[in-house]
């Protein structure tokens, strides 16, 4: 059997969810379309965690109708994985839950958040960066 070589994403974008962020979300009282219609949603999350995408383009994107999408929307929010943020015409602004997880645009963003999440446990972490590329090479628990 041939060894495939692995090396960390080329990829600047992520998306992090917190490991006991799946477990709030799989406790939601969620329908498999409000799970699609979320997953949806966050392919178009910027780094404040704002959504802002028509629901129109969600249902093209799912191939399921605008008013499935609508229902799927108000369970997010009445279940408190999405917030309403404003209104604005035809594309409403929503918050993704950050107690949930959020984007982020590099490694060191990925460092932050590791910190951050664990302060609160008194977990100390350290990262190591390639230096040339900034990329993360490896990172453990202290």
């Amino acid at each position: 059997m041939e060894r495939v070589k692995t090396t960390t994403s080329k990829r600047k974008h992520w998306m992090s969810m917190f490991l006991d962020g799946h477990l709030l979300l799989a406790k939601m009282n969620l329908t498999q379309q409000a799970y699609k219609v979320l997953h949806a949603m966050l392919s178009h999350v910027d780094y404040s965690n704002i959504l802002q995408v028509t629901q129109e383009q969600i249902a093209v994107d799912l191939n399921i109708t605008q008013p499935e999408v609508s229902r799927a929307i108000k369970l997010l929010l009445t279940e408190k994985a999405l917030r309403l943020v404003s209104k604005d015409g035809r594309c409403n602004k929503y918050e993704f839950n950050p107690e949930l997880g959020f984007r982020g645009e590099h490694v060191m963003g990925f460092i932050k958040a590791i910190r951050h999440k664990q302060k609160e446990e008194n977990d100390l972490w350290l990262a190591q960066l390639d230096k040339k590329t900034g990329e993360l090479v490896d990172y453990e628990r202290m």
